[in-house]
């Protein structure tokens, strides 16, 4: 899932940087088809428990005709499913959060790309990596400011419409070592 993160977030990143022109079309398709993309990986994860389970001679009492599907579809539900679908949801949340604020004040914070790209990382962060996420997003837009305002001594309204990707790469490719943290296992679903 990592390795899967990864590429669209950088095939988003390679339209933001290289077809500015589609990166408003490119970001809206590239975040409704993650959705898709994950939900047939997952489907295929989903067969391949299937596959192991019935090929134990423990494990194949957890499929019919011993028990019903209610079980397998729990526990596949909740270990291989759940966390994208939160991340999901709260994508979502943030994308219509982030539309109606941006609206109310005339786009004056976000571009219109800006506001997928934000929510398609939320996604792909998956969960319950999307938190750390938006609080590294704002500590580093904080020092971005800081290290700005101490340069030019001015205060200057700068977008983070580069950054949100990047940090969201770096995120995603820490994960293996972030899994380890106590408080990573605490939120876990």
């Amino acid at each position: 899932m990592i390795v899967l993160s990864i590429i669209l977030l950088l095939v988003t990143l390679g339209v933001q940087l290289y077809l500015r022109s589609f990166v408003y079309q490119g970001s809206r398709v590239i975040f409704w088809s993650s959705p898709v993309i994950f939900s047939i990986y997952l489907t295929y994860l989903s067969y391949l428990q299937y596959l192991s389970w019935s090929s134990s001679e423990l494990t194949k009492f957890f499929l019919p005709p011993y028990i019903s599907y209610d079980y397998f579809l729990f526990y596949v539900g909740t270990r291989i499913w759940s966390p994208y679908i939160v991340s999901f949801i709260f994508a979502l949340v943030v994308l219509l959060v982030l539309y109606f604020i941006n609206k109310y004040f005339q786009e004056r914070f976000f571009y219109k790309e800006e506001i997928y790209i934000i929510s398609l990382c939320v996604f792909l962060v998956g969960h319950p990596l999307w938190i750390g996420y938006i609080f590294l997003v704002v500590i580093i837009y904080f020092l971005y400011n800081l290290v700005l305002f101490l340069i030019t001594r001015k205060v200057l309204r700068l977008s983070f419409y580069y950054f949100w990707i990047p940090v969201a790469v770096t995120l995603t490719a820490l994960l293996p070592y972030l899994r380890s943290l106590d408080l990573f296992v605490l939120l876990k679903i």
